[in-house]
């Protein structure tokens, strides 16, 4: 046989052993598309674009060693000191923290930013401060997603249960819910704005030893509702008491309480 033709019935071999492999539907597909836009669809399949995704990062306090408080600052969310947070959240949960000095948590934040919503969570705590705030929040310059209390008890033993000081802040949500906030000096719970605003504030199924809120400095203070609870008023204050020095508070909503100590 010559070389011509060996070369010619070999390829003619490979050509129907080809076709024979080859799905039929498949084929048809193939032909009925046009050359370019088959080099397209294969193209597409070939390179497939993943989306972006963040691992969301939080800081879980669940255990602490008996007597001690919690101070978390800059240092603690941002050793890099870059101002970009490697948390995206704080979250205390299932604790008893019973401080003999200071503050039982002291959270003091300014001018960092966060890969997702920043969030301080406080559920199903036990916060005692012996000498102190309860919970003592200052936060400066930064966007807030959320500060909430759930099913927690609070007291201060000196001061506020839960003092939240705000400079330059928005605040999306600050929640406190199904919780006991009780302090030996002032108000259980103490808001002061400076500059900030806070778009909702819910107050729900809650026995508070008082509430006081400072709107100041161009704060705005959006939506505020107080439902279903117990507020007293602590020495001879009034049970909720908002301060408004040139800023604006939009609504107050005081819901089926059931009982408040003067407004």
């Amino acid at each position: 046989m010559l070389l011509t033709s060996w070369v010619e019935s070999m390829r003619v071999a490979f050509e129907k052993s080809r076709k024979a492999t080859l799905n039929p539907r498949r084929r048809l597909q193939l032909r009925s598309v046009p050359s370019s836009a088959r080099q397209k669809v294969q193209r597409r399949i070939a390179i497939e674009q993943l989306e972006d995704r963040t691992l969301l990062t939080s800081l879980i306090i669940n255990q602490l060693t008996a007597g001690l408080g919690v101070t978390l600052d800059n240092s603690v969310l941002d050793p890099d000191a870059n101002g970009i947070a490697n948390y995206d959240s704080i979250i205390f949960e299932d604790l008893t923290i019973d401080a003999t000095t200071g503050s039982s948590v002291s959270i003091d934040l300014d001018n960092l930013t966060f890969n997702e919503p920043f969030s301080i969570l406080f559920e199903n705590v036990s916060i005692n401060a012996a000498a102190g705030n309860g919970i003592n929040i200052e936060l400066s310059n930064m966007l807030v997603d959320t500060i909430a209390i759930d099913s927690s008890t609070i007291t201060g033993g000196v001061g506020n249960a839960f003092n939240v000081d705000l400079t330059n802040v928005i605040l999306n949500e600050f929640n406190i819910i199904d919780s006991t906030l009780s302090g030996q000096a002032g108000a259980g719970v103490t808001v002061a704005m400076s500059a900030a605003t806070i778009e909702e504030t819910s107050l729900r199924r809650s026995s508070i030893d008082g509430v006081s809120i400072d709107v100041a400095d161009g704060s705005v203070l959006r939506h505020t509702t107080m439902a279903d609870n117990t507020i007293a008023g602590s020495s001879g204050n009034d049970g909720v008491s908002v301060n408004i020095v040139d800023s604006i508070a939009e609504e107050l909503r005081l819901t089926n309480n059931n009982s408040i100590e003067g407004v």
